[in-house]
């Protein structure tokens, strides 16, 4: 994105020391705000060269409005520190949001397109917790971790090859990593120029862990919640929603920014996307961000009953756009939400990521547990990172992705409310798969793979999605509905 928010002058002249100064300013920050919004109206219809509806456009300015209300709102309340905020302007700001273009141009110049933005790490699959339906059926036994060797070369690469500062950090439980005397917040340390958001399930949240983020501000933690202390604790363990909350309490004291992570189940559906539940979060808590996870049956004891019904994911989407229009809160679901991210960023896409995980398996997406290689043997034969994104796997998966949104031209954008291809699309996740005989990264996906059951289960599941979801699609995104050429001049409230 090119400069949006006009804060790239003033970073290079004055530091973040001065942007921070101004921002404390309550006046100067609501000038910044409609400054950001026009500047980012014109930025994105620029930038818009797969010609993508007008609405969807603007969903994208809305998001990113939305997430600076919230930090806007956090600054205010005193709940995002000074320091936190010095590198979320040096970090962030600067390296992530500004410029990104200008540092990815060496790589479209040798290969023709962009590549991806970040990369989705889960650098150990310990964890403390053994939570129900976990994705990664993670224990406090299992000893699976990525060399601090290899990990921190993988986060040097990519800064190099494609110019990406941020990094997503999942698990098992990032915070019990540990490689040749480093932890994760080690990690994070030693590369400052990197911003990273971690899933965490905040249990190990200590005092000093919390004053450790403030101090590095270049991390941003997202916690897990399953609802209120009831569904938290049935699918996580005794005390741990009560863990959680004294974790946030923790961060906010020391201005350190933080989400909830949500797995929404067709348990809980209804209560994780009320207006209670999310006031409580984001008012009371101080939570700056929302991630919807819809349940996705692999991992641990996965279940197809577990999956949110076709009629509760339209109810999801419905108050989802509720939330993000109406009481301006960034609440983004991974499924729902793929309007606002051109559909599916799996597989290495332009602007989108792929999964490394403890063993170093690469493979296109977190919940698309089948891999093309592995990241020590890569390194081994002399390769780097980038070598994966020219896998004729990881290109089939993209070939698919640019044909489901029209890059081609020849077909309009299909519905991009059900823009996953092992989740909304089975058999062609399946197809694919099958064609390139690529490794399940654990017995749990080899089954799933292998069983008929759950085959025929996920297909009937995808056509049944569509039946609920094809007919908002076309009444939001009408297929005769072209990009405007100027931006609409409409003009947003901003908040408080």
């Amino acid at each position: 994105m090119k400069n949006p928010i006009g804060l790239q002058g003033l970073l290079t002249k004055g530091g973040a020391t001065a942007a921070e100064t101004l921002i404390q300013s309550k006046a100067a920050r609501r000038w910044l705000l409609r400054r950001a919004d026009r500047m980012l109206a014109r930025s994105l219809q620029a930038q818009n060269f797969r010609h993508m509806p007008e609405r969807m456009v603007h969903m994208r300015r809305r998001a990113v409005m939305n997430l600076l209300y919230t930090l806007d709102h956090g600054i205010e309340r005193g709940t995002v520190g000074r320091r936190v905020l010095r590198s979320l302007l040096s970090t962030f700001i600067r390296n992530v949001l500004l410029g990104e273009e200008d540092r990815m141009q060496p790589f479209y110049e040798k290969f023709g397109r962009y590549p991806p933005t970040f990369l989705t790490i889960s650098p150990t699959k310990r964890c403390n917790l053994q939570c129900n339906g976990c994705y990664a059926g993670s224990t406090l036994a299992d000893r699976s971790t990525l060399d601090y060797e290899v990990l921190t070369r993988l986060l040097k690469e990519k800064r190099q090859e494609w110019g990406s500062h941020f990094s997503v950090i999942s698990g098992g439980e990032p915070l019990t990593y540990r490689s040749r005397g480093r932890q994760m917040l080690d990690v994070v340390a030693e590369h400052p120029d990197e911003f990273f958001m971690m899933y965490t399930n905040g249990t190990l949240i200590t005092e000093a862990v919390a004053e450790r983020m403030a101090q590095l501000g270049n991390i941003s933690p997202a916690i897990s919640v399953e609802g209120w202390e009831a569904e938290t604790d049935e699918y996580r363990g005794a005390g741990v929603f009560r863990k959680i909350t004294e974790a946030m309490e923790r961060l906010r004291r020391h201005g350190v920014p933080f989400g909830i992570s949500v797995t929404a189940t067709s348990q809980n559906a209804e209560t994780v996307l009320s207006d209670e539940f999310i006031d409580y979060f984001y008012d009371e808590q101080g939570a700056l961000y929302s991630w919807i996870f819809q349940y996705m049956p692999i991992g641990r004891s996965y279940t197809m009953d577990r999956l949110v019904t076709p009629e509760q994911r339209k109810w999801m989407l419905e108050r989802e756009m509720k939330l993000f229009y109406e009481k301006n809160r960034f609440v983004v679901d991974f499924w729902n939400s793929g309007a606002l991210s051109f559909g599916c960023i799996a597989a290495g896409r332009s602007g989108g990521f792929f999964y490394v995980d403890w063993d170093g398996n690469l493979s296109p997406c977190v919940f698309f547990p089948y891999a093309v290689d592995n990241l020590y043997d890569m390194y081994e034969r002399g390769d780097t990172i980038t070598s994966v994104l020219e896998t004729d796997y990881f290109k089939r998966i993209r070939a698919w992705q640019d044909a489901y949104r029209g890059d081609d031209g020849e077909k309009p954008v299909r519905n991009l409310f059900i823009p996953c291809p092992i989740r909304d699309h089975y058999d062609i996740a399946k197809r694919i798969v099958g064609e390139h005989h690529v490794k399940p990264i654990d017995g749990d996906a080899q089954i799933a793979l292998e069983d008929p059951e759950y085959h025929r289960g996920m297909k009937d599941y995808g056509e049944r999605i569509a039946v609920e979801l094809d007919p908002m699609w076309e009444k939001m995104f009408p297929p005769q509905e072209t990009v405007a050429q100027e931006s609409t001049g409409e003009k947003q409230r901003i908040p408080g």
